[in-house]
């Protein structure tokens, strides 16, 4: 549903994939902010974005498109987003609140309340597709999905607030904030996102390098569907997720191996 009015003069969307492309549908859909700036490093990108009507305008640097902004939202692969908080650093007059939608925040929170205080707020919208890209980008992809409000310490929502601020927009876009830390956050997504992912990884390697790989695909139903639906997901980017919350993932993924080994060990022992 369209706004009134818009609740932003101007945002800028930071990386226009599949989270940033489909914040921009809703910021165009929904009449949230006067003015869309966006950047990208991808000049097709950046021209599929103005065709489809998502976005007004480009920046020439991620400094240009975050400058004067309300809110600037940076959304990035995780292993780029403290370059871009150094690069927005640049930007005159500097952004009022900036955010950013990493799957990890203790290294994004660290580097933006360092760079910006108060105006750095870290998010995360639990919401996204095994497909990736722009060309899958669309409208209503955060609908009724929890999204992370993340501070080094517990944020809290002041009237005013910068929390305050990107909260009202996150359930403008039809999300439901969840204020936590950035240690929280990371050891709860490690549990429900990140280690599902890797396991889905591993198990849709062993079925492939399988010698019944061709004869089990043809019994397969809905326990393999849901899976190994995930695996389908970008390998590359995952793989820069796994690295960026190792110490989280590598405790819990420790933690199943000896789960499945004691499963092993009863199974040896029975008669």
């Amino acid at each position: 549903m369209s706004l009134k009015a818009p609740i932003f003069n101007k945002v800028a969307v930071i990386g226009v994939g599949l989270l940033g492309g489909s914040l921009c549908c809703d910021l165009a859909a929904r009449n949230i902010a006067q003015l869309i700036s966006i950047w990208d490093p991808s000049p097709t990108v950046l021209n599929e974005a103005l065709n489809r009507g998502i976005a007004h305008s480009v920046g020439a640097s991620v400094a240009e498109a975050a400058a004067g902004a309300d809110l600037v939202v940076v959304a990035p692969p995780p292993q780029y987003i403290p370059t871009v908080l150094q690069e927005i650093a640049q930007a005159s007059p500097l952004p009022a609140i900036i955010t950013d939608l990493g799957s990890v925040k203790m290294s994004p929170c660290t580097v933006g309340e360092g760079l910006f205080g108060e105006r750095f707020v870290g998010g995360h919208p639990m919401a996204g597709s095994a497909k990736c890209g722009i060309g899958a980008a669309h409208e209503g992809l955060f609908e009724g999905a929890a999204w992370a409000v993340v501070g080094i310490d517990q944020p809290i929502e002041a009237v005013g607030s910068p929390t305050a601020v990107l909260c009202h927009f996150i359930r403008a876009i039809g999300a439901n904030p969840v204020l936590l830390t950035a240690h929280e956050h990371d050891r709860c997504t490690a549990l429900i996102s990140h280690l599902p992912h890797m396991l889905s990884f591993a198990y849709q390697s062993l079925v492939e390098t399988s010698e019944d790989h061709e004869m089990a695909l043809k019994l397969a139903g809905g326990s393999y569907r849901d899976f190994s639906r995930i695996s389908a997901s970008n390998r590359s980017l995952w793989d820069a997720i796994f690295r960026e919350n190792r110490r989280e993932l590598l405790g819990l993924a420790r933690k199943y191996v000896r789960d499945l080994q004691s499963m092993c060990t009863w199974l040896e022992n029975e008669t």
